[in-house]
């Protein structure tokens, strides 16, 4: 058994960048957007799990690490809470309005013209990648900006 998600059209996406949502949310044309999109499913404590499916601790960990040493990056986790897990995404903004210093933006949910974001990183399972996935996104921001 496996699971198979859906295809995207992406002709129904926008191919002309307008900064319409860099200027809602206050981000400067000149810094660069680095994150991640998808449902947040809060952790289901009564099978072990200690973070959400999607682990958005991590990201929101990793996006701290990175921001902190690049003033060029602002982190953005976007998408909303799946069925009744509203406390959790409450919980998130907490951590990333804690973590990112007012450099982490969780937007919520997006419209189909909004998801067109410059780079997406889907999160690692397990807290131990979190350094690993900052490190990749420094050597990401490293190499767009030679």
């Amino acid at each position: 058994m496996f699971l198979s998600y859906a295809g995207t059209q992406i002709s129904r996406y926008e191919t002309q960048r307008t900064n319409r949502f860099r200027r809602e949310l206050g981000i400067a044309e000149d810094r660069i957007v680095v994150g991640n999109l998808n449902f947040i499913y809060a952790p289901k404590y009564y099978l072990g799990q200690r973070v959400g499916l999607k682990c958005h601790e991590d990201v929101i960990d990793a996006l701290a690490i990175v921001t902190s040493k690049r003033r060029e990056v602002v982190g953005l986790v976007a998408g909303g809470a799946w069925g009744s897990a509203g406390w959790y995404e409450d919980k998130l903004r907490k951590r990333a309005r804690a973590a990112g210093n007012g450099r982490i933006l969780m937007p919520g949910r997006l419209t189909l013209g909004e998801t067109s974001i410059t780079f997406l990183v889907h999160p690692m399972l397990g807290q131990q990648q979190m350094e690993y996935v900052a490190d990749v996104l420094e050597d990401v921001m490293a190499q767009a900006t030679r």
